[in-house]
């Protein structure tokens, strides 16, 4: 029971893990398209 448990946990961990890695990625991917969007504004900003 001990080691079926140990292992549900240790996968468990391995999941969350995969999941804070994933979440970083896309909060990298956005990031990169706000500062994207910041720097657009800017040019239309010039613009007028």
């Amino acid at each position: 029971m001990k080691k079926s448990k140990k292992k549900i946990i240790e996968q468990s961990t391995k999941n969350n893990q995969k999941e804070i890695e994933n979440l970083k990625e896309i909060e990298n991917l956005m990031d990169a398209v706000i500062n994207e969007n910041i720097e657009a504004f800017k040019e239309l900003a010039k613009q007028d």
